[in-house]
């Protein structure tokens, strides 16, 4: 299908505290805790060269055919170890009017190479947003997982 101009997404990610990045409407938004609960925004856009990136690395792991409720966990195990505090990822993009969203509780070991695969094109994303200006000149959280 390739790049639509209409693609876009929004991630949220959560280790106590939510981080936000809406490539629909350049905005960024990180929860900073506190009493009472804060939050700080920012504008942000993503270059066109790390958006294609982004997208031919979905196409890559064949994003759009991972489940709604991902938990990247083998099938037949009988045992696993559980990860806390886990990262909590939600994953909603939109391509040639196509719109898949995938949520993950990434807290489990041993994971599988979809997992890997997965894990990899979030923290790609992740990265990108960290060394953005905009993210770079919001406060610091104030607390976090406790």
């Amino acid at each position: 299908m390739g790049q639509a101009s209409d693609f876009g997404f929004r991630l949220s990610v959560q280790l106590c505290l939510t981080e936000t990045v809406d490539t629909f409407t350049s905005m960024f938004t990180k929860e900073l805790g506190g009493d009472p609960p804060r939050s700080a925004t920012a504008q942000l856009s993503l270059s066109d060269a790390q958006m294609g990136t982004i997208y031919q690395t979905m196409e890559k792991i064949r994003f759009f055919d991972y489940p709604s409720q991902f938990d990247g966990v083998r099938d037949g195990l009988r045992a696993v170890t559980v990860l806390g505090p886990a990262i909590r990822y939600r994953l909603e993009v939109r391509n040639g009017g196509a719109v898949h969203a995938v949520s993950w509780n990434d807290a489990f070991k041993p994971t599988t190479e979809e997992a890997d695969r997965l894990r990899a094109l979030l923290s790609m994303i992740i990265g990108f947003v960290h060394e953005h200006p905009g993210f770079q000149r919001l406060a610091r959280a104030n607390g976090g997982c406790e």
